[in-house]
């Protein structure tokens, strides 16, 4: 049967539709290396081969590593134009390259910038150049409930501790599960099948849970900072604030009285550790503000290396020399390994990425109703045009109503996963405070994720904005929002 249709309307409206299927539900492409790359990351993240010895022995970890970072080679230069934050991270390997020649110890730097090579091109930069799509997005969801509930399990198994890597003392793991909970509590309100949303709040029990058997006051930090943010966020407060205070009572009532007691001592800076932890950072700051060392640092780990020499005699009467060890906080960490040059390109692909997700957000809220309306009249357009024909089946309605349900649907997914990975991002950087992570996956792995998300949300804001264009080329009615 034949309708009165115009063909050039639905001609645009066919092809563009078709190109936000592919965005949203369809990939054009790297459907078996995604899938890979989501197993390489369990891996990586996870950690499953310091539980099954096998794993690691079999060198499977290595071979998908190879696998993913050759086979993504092509996508890399797309990437590159897609986010300058991915050109800061390149920018972080540059400087740690170069000092290797001139680093104290040649082999720390090498090794340190070796693995961080390895977790940028064979598992970040992968993640990000094949998640950008709706339906890999929720994979990718998928994958950090399976890790929360896994590994939550297995430190609450442990009392605290992590299975092992760079997550076996119970402050790194305690970083990487918290901020875990937070995206798994940031992707409750997504639209999810019943089971799916239970094995969410599943998710965020378990991992919730880890946290408190962790005993970390770290962790607890990054909880309640990112938990405000998402209650700042939530455009239902009120709601919000009942599943905090739900949460809240819960822990309450599960976690022992020596948790609270622990958790009441962060503000205390005379508590030996806090003392201990202010001392080593005043080293590091006079590391850092020695002149050789304000640039560009003393290379990748040899902060450690160097601190004997700043250490002070008042120090040394009252602590043991702390050389070698670690700063306990990310951020001294930077300063003292990679200088002022080190902290802006840190800074840029942390805080400043944080604040290229809050823009994309606004602006998509911004647009959200324009773009919607968009759609809406050219249903309405098409309608008009099919007005007087005989009665058409189902299946032969025009795509522009699904077309408009699909952008709603999109829209929606967008915000809510770019909330959430900037409140997991959130967390983990809080954390970071109090212990050394930065050459962990942890902080790099939101960062990707937190990348991903905008990624679509860009492309996604693109793609409906050529619709309006699109008709507007055709010489076909508009109208003005």
């Amino acid at each position: 049967m034949t309708f009165p249709t115009a063909p050039t309307t639905l001609d645009v409206t066919n092809k563009l539709t078709s190109k936000l299927s592919n965005l949203g539900f369809r990939p054009p492409h790297g459907q078996f290396l995604f899938l890979t790359t989501l197993l390489n990351l369990f891996i990586v993240i996870a950690r499953p081969q310091d539980v099954i010895p096998i794993i690691g022995a079999s060198k499977l970890p290595l071979l998908l590593s190879i696998l993913t970072g050759v086979a993504c080679v092509p996508y890399y230069a797309e990437l590159w134009r897609k986010d300058v934050t991915l050109k800061v991270m390149v920018a972080f390997l540059i400087i740690g390259a170069i000092w290797i020649p001139f680093a104290v110890n040649n082999f720390w730097a090498y090794q340190t910038f070796r693995d961080v090579l390895q977790l940028f091109l064979c598992f970040l930069f992968p993640t990000i150049a094949l998640s950008s799509y709706l339906n890999r997005l929720k994979n990718l969801q998928t994958l950090v409930k399976i890790i929360a509930i896994y590994l939550g399990t297995y430190v609450i198994m442990h009392v605290g501790k992590g299975p092992g890597g760079y997550m076996g003392d119970e402050n790194d793991v305690c970083q990487l599960i918290g901020a875990i909970a937070v995206f798994c509590v940031g992707i409750i309100k997504l639209p999810q099948r019943t089971s799916s949303k239970w094995i969410t709040f599943l998710a965020v029990g378990i991992s919730i849970s880890a946290v408190i058997t962790t005993m970390s006051r770290g962790g607890f930090v990054g909880l309640t900072v990112a938990g405000l943010y998402l209650l700042w966020r939530s455009p239902n407060k009120v709601l919000h604030i009942l599943v905090i205070l739900v949460i809240g009572l819960i822990a309450a009532f599960a976690a022992p009285s020596t948790y609270w007691k622990e958790m009441s001592s962060i503000t205390d800076t005379n508590e030996r550790t806090a003392q201990g932890r202010i001392s080593v950072w005043s080293t590091g700051w006079r590391m850092w503000t020695d002149p050789p060392n304000f640039l560009f640092g003393t290379g990748m780990r040899n902060g450690p290396r160097h601190i004997l020499k700043y250490e002070t005699f008042e120090q040394l009467e009252k602590y043991p020399s702390q050389q070698g060890r670690a700063f306990h906080s990310t951020y001294v960490e930077v300063i003292t390994d990679l200088g002022l040059v080190g902290l802006i390109l840190f800074s840029l692909a942390s805080v400043g990425n944080l604040y290229r997700t809050h823009r994309t957000i606004q602006i998509l809220q911004q647009k959200r109703t324009s773009l919607v309306g968009h759609l809406a009249q050219t249903y309405s357009l098409i309608s008009s045009q099919l007005e007087g024909s005989s009665t058409q089946p189902p299946d032969n309605l025009p795509p522009v109503e699904k077309l408009k349900n699909n952008v709603v649907n999109q829209l929606e997914h967008a915000v809510i996963y770019m909330v959430a990975s900037n409140a997991s991002l959130m967390s983990a950087l809080c954390s970071a405070i109090f212990i050394s992570t930065l050459y962990y996956p942890t902080i790099w792995f939101f960062i990707s994720l937190n990348i991903a998300a905008r990624i679509y949300a860009k492309q996604l804001m693109v793609t409906i904005s050529e619709f309006p264009q699109s008709l507007e080329s055709e010489k076909l009615p508009q109208v003005t929002f």
